[in-house]
């Protein structure tokens, strides 16, 4: 500590500087004004990077979720679309096999309707003829009766 002067307690006192002393004082205010200068430059460059770092990521995150978005509507849509095709050729087979059972049922139902007729028609036949059997038999049956009577 030999530059300085020293006071009774043995250190410097602050208002005794050396000339050395106060030629840096004045270069490192000088110097420090320039390092604020550069720390808020350097402070603003890194406020700036990290916002467009920040938006950079944003965007990219939105843009992901945009194609994610839209590869998922296009898988619904397409499932969707081929589930429809599928349901529609479902509808078609059912509606196909309906047309077959109704035009099966209304050949039945012909058929049964002449068959029918023709039963009638047997049984009305048939009706006429014990009717004429029951009428030839009363009518021996009277003869008898007439020629046994006598």
């Amino acid at each position: 500590m030999g530059d300085g002067i020293q006071s009774g307690s043995g250190q410097l006192s602050p208002n005794h500087r050396s000339p050395e002393t106060a030629n840096d004082n004045e270069s490192t205010s000088a110097s420090s004004a320039s390092d604020d200068v550069d720390l808020s430059r350097i402070l603003e460059d890194m406020l700036r990077s990290a916002g467009k770092r920040r938006d950079n990521k944003r965007k990219t995150i939105q843009q992901e979720h945009s194609k994610r978005t839209m590869m998922i509507r296009r898988d619904i849509e397409s499932t969707y679309s081929d589930q429809q095709q599928i349901l529609h050729k479902a509808r078609r087979v059912r509606v196909k096999r309906l047309c077959e059972l109704y035009k099966k049922k209304s050949y039945v139902e012909s058929r049964m309707l002449s068959n029918s007729t023709k039963l009638e028609s047997a049984i009305c036949d048939l009706s006429l003829e014990i009717q004429a059997v029951i009428k030839g038999r009363h009518g021996n049956a009277s003869k008898f009766e007439a020629s046994d009577s006598l």
